[in-house]
């Protein structure tokens, strides 16, 4: 049932203020879809509840800390809503748009007085709850309405926006923007980074009218939201690539005309940080770079040199100096080079054609010098294509052997967990598997519908949807993301048929909030996202 906006504010604003001054009532109550379940993500923490309170001014608001992420507060001084997110008490509007004025009924007759009736029994002095819902868990009310069709709504918040759950979907749990003015080619497949302020930096090719290459920095929110489109324009470049550090955006690039490498910092709404600073100088470009952050927050690039040798170098973002280069660590001929950071050190994955077999891996400290010599990484004649600790004690990595694209998951010593599973035939595109933050970890391919899949922390598969991102027969997968810690994700797919390309906000779900009437006295709303979200369960009267 849909009810407008306006009706919508008004019950929101009465209920809340219902909750604020009764609370919840005994009419009113808290379960999940198992009620008995010891699970903690099906009971709402005493610490998080009640989720809705009242304060006087601004400055009696308490502070907002991870235990009150979620909270709503009622400001009586101004007649607005705080919530707690982000570690920050944000405002929070309910107020829709008014509609617009109806017309003057006639006036009816005046009827005869009636007797006075008795007194009835008093209703429930709350008909709104709210709580901090985890995934998977729900939220019921109950009343004493007796109607098999109550005027029930749900709300959830989310980046200090209150909107009605039905909106989830697609404002949040899937949605796609198409990345125009891009040159994609081998030089440029665009990519997607996490900023460290929880917005996304999407890096794509420019070439207006121009013969020389340059690059293009777009930033969104991590709903897909245009925050500011050419925050930053990187002229004259060939090859370019970026990964978010603790002052913003480091990115690495060649000048167009040299193979020599520079690296620049910039803010994460566009301004330069650091000045471009030269890297390396090589006899010959190398358009495939691996990018990660290690423990001490240096950056290490991968990379193959001149000669066909694995090669390294650590940079700091922070102090735009060169921590060490390495232009042969260890000897290959393909350009696929990845890293793994663990603590204090970093794994240098390589493929090496000479040996059989022949994938590789070293073992470098954070400052560059040898830590554990090459040997066999334990995965065959297969091409490393990505690798990425995907949790404190898990390491995953994607080959490819004939155009099949297959993921092993290790432990930290590359002792196997899982075997090589084969995920994708014919296909060649791939990136680094990607840690969701929430135990979970993803993999992404082309075909000719480009598809991602899930595994938990054991390797096992989760979901799987052949059609998650836009793609097509010509497409090419370019770069995914994480979106925060609790299970979303970005991915760009460029169709090199029709010169475009799209980047898509998903969550390896179908990614709703139901809201249900489940009998005469009951609704509830389910969380079926994948993060947990603030939600106003409440019952027009």
């Amino acid at each position: 049932m849909k009810y407008p906006i306006n009706s919508i504010r008004a019950a929101t604003s009465q209920l809340l203020m219902a909750s604020i001054l009764f609370s919840c009532s005994a009419h009113s109550k808290t379960t999940c879809s198992n009620p008995d379940a010891a699970d903690a993500a099906c009971k709402l923490d005493a610490r998080r509840t009640p989720v809705f309170s009242g304060a006087s001014a601004e400055a009696d608001i308490p502070q907002c800390t991870a235990e009150r992420e979620g909270n709503v507060y009622y400001v009586k001084a101004t007649g607005g809503f705080k919530v707690c997110s982000e570690g920050v008490n944000k405002d929070v509007s309910v107020v829709g748009a008014q509609g617009p004025q109806g017309p003057q009924g006639p006036a009816g007759e005046a009827g005869t007085a009636g007797s006075n009736g008795t007194d009835g029994t008093n209703g429930p002095a709350d008909l709104s709850i709210a709580g901090v819902i985890a995934p998977g868990a729900s939220l019921s009310l109950t009343h004493n309405l007796n109607s098999m069709t109550p005027a029930a709504f749900a709300l959830f918040a989310r980046n200090g926006r209150l909107r009605s759950v039905s909106q989830y979907k697609n404002d949040v749990g899937r949605k796609a923007i198409v990345v125009s003015g891009a040159d994609w080619d081998g030089y440029y497949r665009p990519q997607v980074v996490s900023l460290s302020n929880g917005n996304v930096a999407v890096l794509r090719g420019d070439w207006p009218e121009q013969a020389t290459h340059s690059a293009a920095v777009d930033i969104y929110s991590d709903e897909g939201e245009i925050v500011k489109l050419n925050a930053k324009v990187l002229p004259a470049l060939n090859t370019v690539r970026g990964i978010a550090v603790s002052n913003g955006l480091l990115v690495i690039y060649e000048p167009s005309g040299t193979t020599d490498e520079y690296f620049t910092v910039i803010s994460n709404d566009g301004v330069t940080v650091i000045a471009p600073t030269i890297f390396a100088t090589s006899p010959g470009n190398n358009r495939i770079k691996d990018l990660k952050k290690l423990s001490n927050g240096h950056v290490v690039v991968a990379e193959q040199a001149g000669g066909n040798a694995a090669a390294f170098h650590i940079l700091d973002p922070i102090n735009g100096m060169v921590v060490a280069s390495n232009n042969s660590a260890a000897t290959s001929s393909d350009a696929r080079t990845n890293t793994v950071p663990l603590d204090g050190k970093f794994m240098l994955f390589f493929t090496d054609v000479a040996l059989v077999p022949n994938t590789r891996v070293a073992i470098f400290n954070n400052d560059g010098t040898p830590n554990t010599a090459a040997a066999s990484a334990g995965l065959g004649n297969e091409t490393i294509l990505g690798s990425e600790r995907i949790a404190s004690d898990r390491i995953a990595v994607v080959t490819s052997s004939f155009n099949n694209l297959s993921s092993t998951l290790f432990d930290l010593n590359l002792n196997v967990i899982r075997a090589t599973t084969k995920y994708s035939p014919l296909s060649a595109d791939s990136a680094s598997p990607i840690s969701l933050g929430n135990g979970n970890w993803t993999v992404c391919s082309t075909r000719s519908e480009g598809y991602c899949i899930s595994f938990d922390r054991e390797g096992n598969e989760i979901f799987r949807n052949g059609d998650l991102f836009a793609s097509s027969a010509s497409a090419d997968f370019s770069a995914v993301a994480a979106l925060g810690n609790q299970g979303r994700f970005a991915v760009v797919s460029h169709d090199d048929g029709n010169d475009t390309g799209v980047v898509n906000f998903l969550q390896p779900s179908a990614g709703r909030l139901d809201l249900e009437v489940l009998d005469a006295n009951t609704v509830r709303v389910v969380n079926r996202t994948v993060e947990s979200l603030s939600i106003v369960l409440g019952i027009n009267q």
